[in-house]
């Protein structure tokens, strides 16, 4: 179960890391828009931020979970 739920937890990792570069390199590359480093790096702190937030719930996982054995 709690291998499962790891695994759950790091696909949904790499798709917020996918999703938030895609966007973050379509803003950098937008012409003609002087607000667009701003969201931008918005867009990277929400990214970092989501990826602590789920890092923080995977190890209150492995703590409160018995494991596998």
């Amino acid at each position: 179960m709690k291998s499962i739920i790891f695994i759950v937890l790091t696909l949904v990792k790499a798709v917020v890391i996918i999703y938030f570069v895609a966007r973050i390199l379509m803003n950098l590359f937008k012409k003609n828009d002087p607000t667009s480093k701003r969201k931008a790096f918005i867009q990277f702190l929400t990214m970092f931020g989501i990826l602590i937030g789920l890092t923080v719930l995977e190890f209150g996982i492995a703590f409160a979970l018995p494991s596998d054995s």
